[in-house]
């Protein structure tokens, strides 16, 4: 610590300053001068830490109380308590708007047993209430008196005479009457069973205790216009069950109220017999009626004229030939009538064995379901896969080597007979499609063109699979696309045959396009290579696609050549030809043709190879300023199955 010492010889202010110090010290002296001051200077202290306030509880005071806050901390850390009165009650508020009232309904009514308590239980709401009652029944009461015996019941009617019958005389309750019975009319009577008018056996129910007898003439009638006529087969008189063979019908429909009798009866209460005098046949009209009939033993005999009721009938002299020109007898179920020698009428019955096949061909691409026809002896299956897509050609400035794409491979192929008992009833037959040509280089970007794509598979089942023909490759600014490579075919389960492959594409040093090779019988074909060309600007034209060469003295194949498709001309911009379709013959499809390079024009694109698996053709080349051509688009698949039967 140091001090200052202050002298001063007159009354009034002192200021002394100290160093370092923000602000100044202003001292007063009171006194007698002289007079002298001293000043003890001191280290300033630390800093202290800042005050925190915190909020402790919050207690409600009654209303008119005051408000309170007390510390119960410290001073440099308060922690503050209140208290606050509770207001004073407000002014009752206006009255809210009526409720919605309660609902009570009856829900069920039980009947409890006597002796049970009654019950109302609510099965709703308190606010919608549905009450349930349960009410016991009373005990059995004491048996009432006796009541008045009423009037008597209509009786028997008075009157009628020995044999009558008491008979309906209307709808209404005993209304009857006393009447006579007509000898032997025990038929006629009524059915209320649901019949459909038609010929044929016919079931219903009529009355009881008939005299209706088997072969009995019955007629069914519902009204003059719809009624059924036949015989009675049988009749139950203790239930009245009656089956009746009907033969001819008049009208149609069905119906449940009928009247039923015998055969050419009038009903009761009818018109009275006439008399008849004398024998049957002193009666001359019904006498002449009855010799214009026929007799049913005769059996057509004792026609006037039996040439013309044979003509009549349609049958000409078929009655009066002998039995040898007839249909003769015998024979068994599915067998037909056959000649057994030139001479006429010379027939008999033969069993005819079933013959003939039965041919599916699938030639769009897709998955199928082969079924095994009924009867089937040998299975002749020939599958060929897709024919391989060519590749597009290159593109490079005018005075600069490029290439066309090669062409793709066709597509490989199997054929063979099989055993039908060998083969399961259904097989899954996949055509394979033909493989797409690689796309043309687009104009301004120099490059090489882009690969086709392989073609598909042809399989029959997990039995038969016919290769997809392989893709052409690319043409490049140093070499012509490589043309898909042949595929192997089997004749008959032999295998390990080759198909030639595509054309390669043109390149520098040989600019046309390469021309696939030829080969002798069924196999596909690959496409032609593309046309390309070197720094000279020379057009160049695209390769032929692969054809089938004819046959020749020493070697076997087509009868005639099936010409592959002719490649693109560079001269005169002649687009390439596609490849021939085969199915006549067959056989695979030739291969497309390829496409020509033509200084500042598009390449030519490659032709599309022959249906089935024909190889499509290569692109040809483009300067930069141009699109390159192209690949052709392989051949579809295809297979045939053939049946024997």
């Amino acid at each position: 610590m140091s001090s200052i010492s202050v002298s001063s010889l007159v009354l009034g202010s002192l200021t002394v300053e100290v160093d370092g110090a923000d602000a100044s010290l202003a001292l007063s002296v009171l006194g007698t001068a002289p007079a002298s001051l001293t000043i003890e200077l001191g280290t300033p202290g630390a800093q202290g830490n800042a005050a925190t306030i915190a909020v402790g509880t919050t207690t409600t005071l009654n209303p008119g109380e005051s408000a309170t806050v007390v510390n119960v901390g410290t001073s440099s850390a308060a922690t503050f308590n209140f208290g606050i009165p509770k207001g004073e009650q407000g002014v009752q508020g206006i009255q809210g708007s009526p409720g919605t009232a309660a609902t009570a309904t009856a829900g069920t009514t039980t009947t409890g047993a006597p002796g049970s308590s009654a019950s109302v239980v609510n099965v709703g709401t308190s606010s919608a209430a549905v009450f349930n009652f349960t009410i016991p029944r009373g005990d059995v009461g004491a048996t009432g008196a006796t009541g008045a015996t009423g009037p008597a019941g209509p009786g028997v009617a008075a009157g009628g005479t020995t044999g009558q019958i008491l008979q309906k005389a209307s709808g209404t309750n005993y209304d009857t009457t006393w009447a006579t019975i007509v000898p032997g009319d025990r038929y006629l009577t009524s059915s209320t069973t649901s019949l459909t008018i038609g010929n044929g056996t016919k079931s219903l129910t009529v009355g009881a205790g008939l005299s209706y007898t088997t072969t009995q003439n019955v007629t069914i009638s519902f009204d003059s216009s719809n009624h059924m006529h036949g015989e009675v087969l049988t009749y139950n008189t203790g239930t009245g069950a009656m089956t009746v063979d009907v033969n001819h019908h008049t009208g149609s429909g069905t119906y449940s109220a009928w009247v039923v009798n015998v055969g050419g009866v009038t009903p009761v209460i009818s018109t009275a017999w006439g008399d008849i005098t004398g024998t049957l046949s002193a009666q001359t009209d019904l006498q002449t009626a009855l010799d214009a009939k026929l007799a049913k033993a005769s059996n057509l005999s004792d026609l006037a004229n039996a040439s013309t009721a044979r003509s009549n009938l349609g049958l000409g002299t078929a009655a009066v030939e002998p039995a040898t020109k007839l249909v003769p007898a015998g024979g068994t179920t599915g067998q037909a009538l056959v000649k057994l020698s030139n001479a006429d009428w010379d027939d008999g019955w033969g069993t005819i064995s079933a013959s003939g096949s039965d041919v599916q061909a699938y030639k769009t691409p897709g998955t199928y379901t082969w079924t095994k026809p009924a009867g089937a002896k040998a299975v002749f299956v020939y599958v060929i896969g897709g024919g391989g897509g060519g590749g597009s050609g290159a593109s490079n400035a005018a005075a600069s080597n490029k290439a066309g794409g090669g062409g793709g491979g066709p597509g490989g192929y199997t054929q063979t007979w099989m055993n039908a008992d060998d083969v399961p009833s259904t097989v899954t037959v996949t055509v394979g499609a033909g493989g797409a040509g690689g796309a043309g280089r687009a104009a301004g970007v120099a490059g090489s063109g882009n690969p086709g794509t392989s073609g598909g598979a042809t399989t029959f089942g997990t039995y038969f699979r016919g290769a997809g023909g392989p893709n052409g490759t690319q043409g490049t600014l140093g070499g012509g696309g490589t043309g898909g490579g042949g595929t192997t075919i089997a004749l008959f389960n032999v295998y390990g045959l080759t198909t030639n492959g595509g054309g390669n594409g043109g390149f520098p040093g040989a600019f046309n396009g390469g021309d696939a090779s030829a080969f002798q019988g069924a196999p596909a074909q690959g496409g032609g290579g593309g046309g390309g060309m070197q720094t000279t600007a020379i057009a160049s034209n695209g390769g032929r696609g692969g054809q089938k060469s004819a046959a020749t003295s020493t070697n076997s194949g087509t009868a005639a050549l099936v010409a592959g498709g002719t490649g693109g001309v560079g001269t005169t911009s002649t687009d390439a030809l596609p490849g021939t379709n085969c199915y006549a013959w067959g056989y695979g499809g030739t291969g497309g043709g390829g496409g020509f390079y033509r200084p500042t024009f598009n390449g030519g694109n490659g032709a599309t190879g022959g249906a089935p698996g024909g190889g499509g053709g290569g692109g040809g080349a483009a300067d930069t300023t141009n699109a390159s051509g192209a690949g052709g688009a392989g051949g579809p698949g295809y297979c045939l199955v053939i049946t024997t039967l």
